[in-house]
């Protein structure tokens, strides 16, 4: 009989019991999405992977057992630097050793002029490089390439280019732009790689003997092959070359080397499931405010019905069953579409990052019973205290043709409010602080969220009677505003629930504003007032510029004044009190001569610059000693030269390029900064510059004002991004409007008939409904973005001054967010306004 009752109550509110639904299927949608995407790009991992032990195998490589590859260890900044080629002899002379050669591997483009020299800055017609040498590759025609003005490419290479062995190519190298002869075509003595290690399978392979000459970096590689003895032990062999290195080198087989990238690859998976959950926690918790309201009016309407099955028979556990049993009907099949939905998004995600697999329908367990587990019981714990308050109620009580009583808000709820706010706000401070472990922050800060808006949602029916009131005084005066303010705040729980679900989406969309604009005004302020630069050259990052070759070649260029590249290195610099990993790399002496970083502490000889907050952190001051070092385990001590508090041009940390040199740090470039002499115009060295940028693989030059876009640029994209994605929650939240309307007309179907019967029109029922609709929603926007201002303002008080000086208040933000919960409540009333006021008079007047 309950069962029977459950299925026929669902049935009868087929509206109700569809936005319901749907409010849990978003959220079980993305939880299912962030885990199949995660399942998919491990899936597309794993195949990539699948030969790595092939690499390791010595194909025809004559008088040889293994392969095994020494290189930098591996970590979230990349490589840990280079290595010093001196090791290729010192490793070559180890007993079992067959060969060892020395490896430097970064992306040119070639093309011959005339057919694809035009497109040389696409992937297609890109190549990574090697040094020629027997144990690696073998000439299929030609010959070998012999000096600074020959390669060899192998077969993909040579379509790319368009090319033939004899031609002369314009090749694109980090040290230049250089006319070389194609001598030969080649190919792998060894299995070729995993596209997982380059971005093109073009390979153009070079004379070892002008390694340093064609790529500089001095006398340092990135990594070196070595072929073990036939005769050998390859675990001996690997032993005795371990012995030899220093820390931070590994040696290992290509099994080990692939274990390395598929670990790094690995948490950039997690973290992008671990985003993609935060966002489905977020919809969901905002989901169990819409099914809670609408357990909590459903459980009012139906007090009579209930009591009835009480007074016949009914025990208090069936009337629980029956409110919960309608709750898990709505779960499982929230749960069951969501679960759909999540693995078509991410099959089709899986598709789009590798088309060759076509379509791979991934399902795990874990995927399924997270999805079915979070949906069922988000939706049962929602209608938990609703089913409970159903079965308080005495039968004789509920039977009386009484008004629900609205709930509330006394002192004690006003006390308890304050105090779980208290709490939530310092779970958020003390996650926010240091000395504890990743996922302990990330529950002291996600835990005090959540207490802390349910809180505010508590603390919301103290206000929402009279804040409602004076949101709808600017309609007017009439019957019809009048009659939607009064509906709106004749039940403040209702209101404040309704409204609070809103809150929580727009509370999170303006602190992002607020704090993402805050820094991206500082940001642009440092940019835009502290720079004497007249141009930035932006590299072709497919074919990364040698620092020194490209200093060099525009400071040679008529009317350049100072040139100061921006470049980052995965170095780390360390004091007394802490370190840091990924540091700026610059020539010191010149720093000045473009930008004004405010120095507060020199400066003065010394090879490290630190802004003052690294200095806190480091606990050093002007002249003091700090170590730098590389994960290869070179390291060298340094002066640090001058503090400053200007760190966007660069960064927290500048080390001289010298002090790379001496570390073996590869410096990647990522802008150049040139100004220009006093009597030469922005046209004349731009006209200078250009064929120097032309040189370099097509490097892009821009003005100050275009970096400072490019700067900040990612910054807004990054706002806008999270707020789309927290879009979906406030979205979920305006289904709560729609049903708590379409419940409250139900409620209120007698009411609206005798309003009829004096005289209301149809229109004016709409109006009525429409106006209510935007009150409540108006109300939890406004809440919603002084809460989020409001918190969005303490985090930036919070920040460190080189991060965000600045304090932006998002008031265009803040306009469109309530322009859009007034759009939204509109939306929300259509079908509420629609049915109230196609109800028939006299039926409504004889309703119970």
């Amino acid at each position: 009989m309950i069962l029977r009752l459950t299925l026929r109550s669902a049935r009868a509110h087929i509206l109700r019991f569809l936005l319901t639904t749907f409010a849990v299927l978003i959220g079980v949608t993305f939880i299912t999405t962030a885990y199949g995407l995660a399942d998919q790009l491990r899936s597309i991992l794993d195949e990539e992977t699948s030969g790595a032990g092939a690499l390791g195998d010595v194909g025809e490589i004559p008088g040889a057992n293994r392969l095994l590859f020494v290189s930098p260890e591996l970590t979230s900044f990349g490589f840990g630097g280079s290595l010093d080629a001196a090791l290729v002899d010192e490793i070559d002379g180890i007993d079992g050793v067959a060969s060892a050669v020395g490896q430097s591997q970064r992306g040119v483009a070639f093309g011959v002029p005339g057919r694809r020299v035009d497109a040389l800055g696409a992937i297609q017609s890109s190549a990574t490089t090697s040094a020629f040498d027997e144990a690696r590759w073998k000439l299929t025609s030609g010959t070998a390439p012999k000096g600074p003005d020959q390669l060899a490419v192998n077969s993909d290479g040579l379509s790319a280019a368009d090319a033939q062995v004899g031609d002369t190519a314009s090749v694109f190298l980090p040290t230049g732009r250089r006319d070389m002869t194609i001598t030969g075509v080649v190919s792998s003595v060894t299995p070729e790689s995993s596209s997982l290690f380059t971005f093109t399978s073009a390979v153009a392979v070079f004379d070892p003997a002008v390694n340093a000459q064609l790529f500089g970096g001095g006398n340092r590689i990135d990594s070196i092959l070595v072929a073990v003895a036939p005769d050998a032990d390859v675990a001996t062999v690997s032993s005795a070359i371990e012995a030899n290195l220093p820390s931070g080198i590994t040696v290992g087989d290509a099994e080990d080397l692939t274990g390395q990238v598929v670990g790094l690859i690995n948490t950039i998976v997690d973290g992008i499931e671990t985003g993609m959950l935060v966002f489905a926690g977020i919809t969901l918790f905002v989901g169990t405010f819409l099914v809670a309201n609408t357990f909590s009016i459903v459980v009012a309407q139906r007090t009579r019905e209930l009591a009835v099955l009480r007074a016949v028979g009914a025990g208090r556990r069936q009337v629980f069953v029956s409110v919960l049993g309608e709750a898990a009907v709505i779960g499982l099949i929230a749960s069951l579409l969501g679960l759909a939905a999540g693995l078509a998004l991410s099959t089709l995600a899986g598709w789009a990052i590798d088309t060759d697999r076509g379509f791979e329908l991934i399902v795990s367990g874990r995927t399924v019973g997270i999805g079915f587990g979070i949906g069922l019981g988000v939706t049962l714990l929602s209608a938990l205290f609703p089913a409970l308050k159903a079965i308080r109620v005495s039968p004789v009580a509920a039977m009386r043709d009484t008004e629900s009583d609205p709930s509330r808000s006394g002192l004690s709820g006003l006390l308890m409010g304050l105090l779980a706010l208290g709490v939530g706000l310092t779970g958020i401070v003390i996650g926010l602080g240091g000395g504890r472990s990743t996922p302990q922050r990330i529950a002291l800060i996600g835990g005090g969220a959540i207490v802390m808006f349910l809180a505010l949602a508590a603390l919301s029916r103290v206000i929402a009677a009279p804040a409602v009131r004076l949101i709808g005084a600017p309609l007017g005066s009439g019957p019809v505003p009048t009659l939607a303010r009064t509906n709106a705040a004749r039940n403040p729980k209702r209101t404040a629930t309704t409204a609070s679900a809103l809150m929580i989406g727009l509370a999170l969309i303006a602190l992002v504003a607020t704090v993402g604009l805050s820094v991206r005004q500082s940001l642009e302020n440092q940019l835009r007032n502290n720079t004497t630069a007249t141009w930035y050259l932006v590299p072709n990052q497919f074919v990364p510029p040698d620092p020194a070759a490209i200093t060099d070649a525009l400071s040679g260029a008529e009317g350049v004044a100072a040139v100061v590249p921006s470049s980052f290195a995965n170095a780390t610099v360390e004091g007394p009190a802490g370190k840091t990993t990924g540091v700026a790399v610059a020539r010191l002496s010149e720093v000045g001569e473009v930008y004004d970083l405010n120095i507060t502490d020199g400066p003065s000889d010394g090879g490290v610059w630190l802004s003052s907050d690294a200095a806190d952190n480091q606990g050093v001051g002007q002249g003091a000693r700090v170590t730098v070092s590389t994960g290869t385990g070179a390291e060298t001590t340094a002066t640090v030269g001058a503090i400053y508090t200007r760190t966007a041009a660069l960064s927290d940390i500048i080390i001289d390029e010298r002090v790379a040199d001496e570390v073996g740090a590869q410096a990647f470039v990522q802008a150049i900064a040139i100004k220009a002499t006093p009597d030469t115009s922005p046209a004349a060295l731009k006209a200078s510059i250009e064929p120097v940028a032309a040189d370099f693989a097509n490097a892009e030059v821009i003005t100050p004002r275009q970096f400072e876009e490019s700067q900040t640029g990612p910054l807004d994209i990054a706002v806008k991004a999270v707020a789309a994605l927290l879009l979906a929650s406030v979205l979920v939240a305006g289904l709560g409007v729609a049903n708590t309307l379409a419940l409250s007309v139900y409620e209120r179907t007698r009411e609206i008939g005798l309003l009829r019967a004096v005289g209301m029109t149809r229109r004016q029922i709409r109006k009525t409904v429409r106006r209510e609709a935007v009150i409540t929603s108006v109300f939890g926007g406004l809440l919603g973005v002084v809460v989020g201002t409001a918190l969005g303002s303490a985090a930036v008080k919070v920040l460190p001054d080189s991060l965000s000086n600045t304090l932006v208040i998002p008031w265009l933000w803040i306009i469109a967010c309530i322009m859009f919960t007034m759009l939204m409540g509109l939306l929300a009333a259509l079908w509420p306004a629609w049915r109230a006021a196609r109800m028939n008079m006299l039926d409504a007047i004889s309703h119970e």
